[in-house]
C-alpha cells in the first residue's frame, strides 16, 4: 500500500485516517480532503495547518495535488480531537480569480502564447500535447470573466481541455487518445458499479434554424436556413427547436444538429465503477481521460468507456477507487465555425464521434473474449 503524505513547509505530515483526492476532466484544478481525530490531549499544542499554506499530497511517487491548503477545521469533544484538511491545486487560482492582462487583446497570437499569457501571474505552467492548430486572428478577454472561462473559449476551438497535472500546472490535451490495457470486468476487478439511463433530456427530432450572410444572388428568405436530424431511438414525437448563435449554411446547421443529438445521447448513460486500490493491474494510477475497456453484462455494459473523473479514497472502509465513465461523445466541442462539407466527410469535428465507435467496436472484441 502507498504511503500518502501531505507536505507542508517541508514537513511530511502522514498517518490520515481518512483521505479523498479527485480529478476530472471537466475541473481545472484537483481536489482533496484529509481527516484525522485522535485522543485528546488538553493543551496540547495545535497543529500548524492553516488555510494559505503551499502543499503537495502525494501517493508513492505519484502527485495527486500540489497547491494550497483551502481549509482546516478541527473539533473537540469528550474524548477525540478532529481535524479536517481540504485544499486545491494550484490551477484552483485560475478557476477562482479574474482573468487581468494589459491590453486584455491578443492579434495573431497562438493557443498557448494566450493561455502562457494568462496563467503566468499564478505561477501556473501549461504543457502542450498535441497540436495547438493556426494562430487567433483576434482574442479578447471578456469584462469579469475568469482566466478559467478565458481559457475555455478557446480551447474549445480546439477540441482541447485543461487538466491538472497533479505538480501545480495544466495539461492542454485531446481526450480519448489511449486505451488502457486493464479491463473493468464484472465479478473480476470491479467491487461495486452502477449505471443510469436517462433519455429525459433527448428528443425525436432536433430542428436547428439560423442565418447566412445574403449576397447579391441570395437575399430575403434565400439567408434563412434549417436544418433536422432524427434520433431514431427515440420514438415518440418530442421535436426540439434551436436558433443557431451565429451565422452558416445548411451543411453547418445539420452539424450544430447532429451535435446536439449525439451529446445527449452520450450524456444520457453514466455508469460509475468503484475498484480495489488507487492503481490499474498495470500498476498505473487510475486517471481521468483516458479510454478503459468496460465488461457488466448484468448492467448491459460492454465497450470502452471514458473516464470523466476520478476519485481517491482511503477511510477505515480500505482503499478504493471510484470512477465515472461515459461514452466519449458526451465531451464532443459545439462546433464553432461553419465548416465545408467533403466528398471524404472527415473533420477534426468528427474525433469524438469515431472515438465512441471505436470504443463499442472495441468493447465487443472484449464481450467476445469473455465468452
Amino acid at each position: 500500500m502507498d504511503n500518502l503524505t501531505l507536505t507542508v513547509g517541508g514537513v511530511d505530515w502522514t498517518g490520515w485516517e481518512s483521505i479523498q483526492a479527485s480529478r476530472s476532466v471537466d475541473a481545472m484544478a484537483g481536489a482533496f480532503s484529509l481527516g484525522l481525530a485522535d485522543r485528546v490531549q488538553y493543551g496540547g499544542a495545535v497543529l500548524p495547518l492553516f488555510p494559505g499554506m503551499e502543499c503537495v499530497l502525494s501517493c508513492g511517487s505519484d502527485t495527486l495535488v500540489t497547491g494550497f491548503i483551502d481549509s482546516v477545521s478541527q473539533s473537540l469533544d469528550s474524548g477525540r480531537h478532529g481535524i479536517t484538511v481540504s485544499g486545491r491545486d494550484k490551477s484552483a487560482d485560475l478557476v477562482d480569480a479574474s482573468a487581468v492582462h494589459t491590453p486584455g487583446s491578443w492579434k495573431g497570437a497562438s493557443l498557448m502564447d494566450i493561455c502562457t499569457a494568462l496563467c503566468a501571474p499564478f505561477g501556473v505552467a501549461v504543457t502542450l500535447e498535441g497540436n495547438q492548430g493556426q494562430p487567433f486572428t483576434a482574442f479578447q478577454i471578456q469584462p469579469g470573466e475568469s482566466v478559467a472561462e478565458a481559457m475555455q473559449r478557446l480551447l474549445k476551438q480546439r477540441e482541447l481541455v485543461a487538466m491538472p497535472d497533479g505538480k501545480g500546472g495544466l495539461r492542454l490535451a485531446r481526450l480519448a487518445q489511449e486505451t488502457l490495457s486493464a479491463v473493468l470486468l464484472e465479478g473480476v476487478n470491479v467491487l461495486s458499479a452502477s449505471v443510469t439511463f436517462d433519455a429525459s433530456a433527448r428528443f425525436s427530432k432536433y430542428v436547428v434554424t439560423g442565418q447566412k450572410q445574403g449576397t447579391d444572388q441570395d437575399f430575403g428568405k434565400a439567408c434563412s436556413v434549417r436544418a433536422t436530424v432524427t434520433d431514431e431511438q427515440i420514438t415518440r414525437y418530442r421535436p426540439l427547436v434551436i436558433r443557431a448563435s451565429q451565422q452558416g449554411g445548411v451543411a453547418y446547421m445539420r452539424q450544430r444538429a447532429r451535435w446536439e443529438m449525439t451529446t445527449r445521447r452520450a450524456e444520457g448513460t453514466s455508469v460509475q465503477v468503484t475498484v480495489q486500490g488507487w492503481r490499474d493491474s498495470a500498476g498505473r494510477l487510475w486517471v481521468p481521460g483516458v479510454l478503459v475497456p468496460v465488461h457488466l453484462p448484468t448492467l448491459g455494459i460492454s465497450q470502452s468507456l471514458l473516464i470523466g473523473e476520478v476519485t481517491w479514497t482511503r477511510d477505515f472502509g480500505g482503499t478504493t477507487t471510484q470512477l465515472t465513465l461515459k461514452d466519449p461523445a458526451a465531451w464532443q466541442p459545439e462546433p464553432e465555425e461553419p465548416k465545408k462539407s467533403t466528398n471524404s466527410g472527415s473533420t477534426d469535428w468528427d474525433l469524438y464521434v469515431k472515438q465512441a465507435e471505436k470504443a463499442k467496436v472495441e468493447g465487443q472484441k472484449v464481450q467476445e473474449v469473455m465468452v
